[in-house]
């Protein structure tokens, strides 16, 4: 999606967004937040105040220690180094491409253990700077 894109789906949502109740708006954020890639927290303040000036250029992006925060927040004690060593080999690809398949194999190998994990890391793929 273009940031104009994006822009005209937060215009369109905001509305709907500003009536809704609590759980609604969890719900549209999910929704958003999944459309556009935005973080949750950018996306509450797109959809609550009307911005005018120029803003932050370039996508958000989650960076590495984020990503493995959360994944490992998903993850037993007893079984963090073994994700981790596993989801280390992504960030050491030499580039985007073969970091994207990497992550793939590595969801599929952590699909049957972790099935959390290896949902987050497919979902996460299009936010992540690999």
């Amino acid at each position: 999606m273009t940031r104009e894109s994006i822009a005209a789906l937060i215009r369109a949502w905001r509305p709907r967004y500003k009536r809704a109740s609590r759980k609604e708006k969890g719900r549209i954020l999910d929704e958003l937040e999944h459309l556009t890639g935005y973080h949750r927290k950018s996306l509450i303040r797109a959809l609550s105040h009307r911005t005018t000036g120029k803003g932050r250029r370039g996508r958000l992006r989650t960076y590495r220690v984020h990503f493995m925060r959360s994944l490992l927040a998903r993850v037993p004690k007893h079984a963090q180094a073994e994700v981790t060593a596993w989801v280390r080999t992504i960030f050491a690809q030499p580039d985007r491409e073969m970091a994207g398949r990497q992550l793939e194999l590595v969801a599929a190998h952590l699909e049957g253990r972790f099935p959390r994990v290896a949902s987050y890391c497919v979902r996460r793929r299009k936010t992540c700077s690999l």
